[in-house]
C-alpha cells in the first residue's frame, strides 16, 4: 500500500511540475507578442524607406514579408522585403533587430535593377546616403536549357540551376559552406517564358538568417529567351558562389559598410534603437 507521505510528495511533484509547465508557456507567450510586435515594426519602417530609379519610378514594397526569421533565442529578428518595379523584383533587404546598444533596429538593402537608383538617405541618429548608378553585369547560366513554355515546369528548371550553386561565407577565419533553401522566397506573378524568375535563398547554419540570395531569371539573348543569374550580397562578410566545381563570383569583406557616403548595390545600416 502506498504510504500517505509517498502520495503527498506525488502530488506536490505534479504541482510543481504544472506551475513550471505554465511559466514557461507564459514566458513563451510573452516572447512570440514581443516578436509579433517587432515584426509589424520592421513592416512600419519598411514602408518609410522610399525606393525609386533616378528617373522617377517609385519601387512598390510588397507588404508580405518573404519570409521571417529568428536567432539566438529571439534575440536577432528579422523580415526579408521585397520591392519592385513592373512586376520585376528591383530592391529586397531585410529589417530587423540585433542587441547593439541594447536593442537596435537594422536595415541592409541590395538594388537588384540596372539602372541608377534616387538618392536615398537612411538610419538615425548617424544617416547614411546611398545612391547607385546600376552597373551591375550580366550572368549567363552556362549550359542551361531553354526556358519551357510551361510555368510549373520552368519552376523545376530554376530549381535544378539553384541547386547547380554552392555559397560560401567566411567568418572568424572559418569558411562556411551555406544551406540552400529548397522553396524559392519568391517567384515572379504572371510570368511567361520571356520574363519569369525566382529568388532562392542561401543560410548560414546559425538558423534560416539568409546570407546570399541567388536570382534565377529569363532574358532573351539574340532574340531567344535563356536563363541569367544574379548574386545578392545579405552580409558584409566576405562571400563567394560557385557553380558546379568552378568560382564564378565573390566579394570580399564589406569593409566600408560604416562610411556615411555609400555607392554599391548593398548597403547596411542601424536604423533607430528599439524601446520596449
Amino acid at each position: 500500500m502506498r504510504s500517505h507521505s509517498s502520495s503527498r510528495s506525488i502530488f506536490l511533484l505534479a504541482i510543481v511540475a504544472t506551475t513550471t509547465s505554465l511559466a514557461q508557456d507564459s514566458a513563451s507567450d510573452s516572447e512570440q507578442k514581443r516578436a509579433d510586435k517587432r515584426y509589424e515594426l520592421f513592416l512600419e519602417k519598411a514602408k518609410d524607406v522610399k525606393l525609386a530609379t533616378a528617373k522617377g519610378d517609385d519601387l512598390v514594397l510588397n507588404e508580405v514579408p518573404l519570409m521571417k526569421y529568428t536567432r539566438d533565442g529571439g534575440k536577432r529578428l528579422g523580415s526579408v522585403l521585397l520591392w519592385t518595379n513592373n512586376r520585376r523584383p528591383a530592391a529586397i533587404g531585410t529589417i530587423g533587430c540585433i542587441p547593439s546598444g541594447g536593442v537596435s533596429m537594422f536595415a541592409e538593402l541590395h538594388w537588384l535593377l540596372k539602372e541608377p537608383m534616387r538618392k536615398l538617405q537612411i538610419g538615425r541618429p548617424n544617416p547614411k546616403n546611398w545612391e547607385f548608378d546600376g552597373s551591375q553585369p550580366d550572368f549567363v547560366v552556362p549550359s542551361a536549357p531553354v526556358p519551357t513554355s510551361q510555368p510549373a515546369t520552368r519552376l523545376i528548371q530554376m530549381r535544378r540551376i539553384a541547386e547547380e550553386f554552392r555559397g560560401k561565407m567566411t567568418e572568424a577565419d572559418r569558411t562556411h559552406e551555406l544551406r540552400l533553401l529548397p522553396q524559392p522566397l519568391f517567384r515572379y506573378q504572371e510570368s511567361t517564358k520571356e520574363l519569369d524568375g525566382a529568388i532562392f535563398a542561401m543560410v548560414w547554419t546559425e538558423g534560416t538568417d539568409p546570407e546570399l540570395l541567388l536570382h534565377i531569371f529569363t532574358s532573351v539573348d539574340a532574340g531567344k529567351p535563356t536563363w541569367g543569374w544574379q548574386p545578392i550580397r545579405f552580409t558584409w562578410r566576405p562571400l563567394e558562389l560557385h557553380h558546379k566545381d568552378t568560382q564564378v563570383w565573390q566579394s570580399p569583406e564589406f569593409a566600408t559598410r560604416d562610411s556615411v557616403n555609400q555607392s554599391g548595390p548593398y548597403i547596411t545600416t542601424i536604423v533607430e534603437r528599439i524601446v520596449d
